[in-house]
């Protein structure tokens, strides 16, 4: 029936979930709430429980894709609802020694569940190539202001022979003139 299936959709709209890791188990637990007593939960081809309005799904492996129905149970073939999961891989490199100083720079040292299955052989290559690739950042060396007398020494190394060739360029410009004006001048 149309209407009843439209109710439980609309009861499905209020459905929420959380996930839990047991780091000693190295399985998930999904809690689902808000699933009323009319309803089924199906995952793997497998109905759950449901207590207090909420069921509980646990022992899932890292890497689990979970596709979970929620059907109305009078006879709806349709799921009023699908929650997709996708349960991810606990990273056991997160806050290692390994990963000390690289938190920060490397993803394999910077979260604690990753989309894929960390290996030391890949948090070492990451760390490997980081280090090679990183570019060494190198601050200027602060100058500190010149002196009066280092100020005229540099003057004098940058001028000093630029200076001295137009003087004396001039006085012997100034010198082959004047003589040649003095020749002309008296007619000599």
């Amino acid at each position: 029936d149309r209407d009843l299936q439209s109710t439980y959709i609309s009861y499905a709209k209020d459905i929420s979930y959380e996930t839990e890791y047991s780091k000693s188990q190295g399985k998930f637990t999904v809690k689902i709430y808000n699933v009323i007593d009319d309803m089924t939960v199906k995952f793997n081809k497998k109905n759950y429980p449901i207590n207090n309005n909420e069921v509980i799904i646990s022992n899932i492996s890292e890497g689990t894709r979970m596709e979970i129905y929620i059907y109305g149970k009078d006879g709806c073939t349709e799921p009023a609802r699908t929650i997709y999961i996708d349960q991810p891989y606990y990273n056991e490199f997160f806050g290692s020694s390994l990963c000390y100083g690289y938190e920060d720079k490397i993803t394999y040292c910077t979260h604690k569940f990753t989309d894929i299955n960390v290996t030391e052989t890949l948090v070492k290559t990451a760390i490997e190539n980081y280090e090679h690739n990183m570019v060494q950042v190198v601050t200027p060396p602060v100058e500190k202001p010149l002196t009066t007398l280092q100020k005229i020494s540099l003057f004098a190394k940058t001028w000093g022979v630029r200076i001295i060739l137009v003087l004396l360029t001039s006085f012997l410009t100034n010198w082959y003139f004047n003589d040649k004006y003095i020749k002309v001048k008296h007619k000599l």
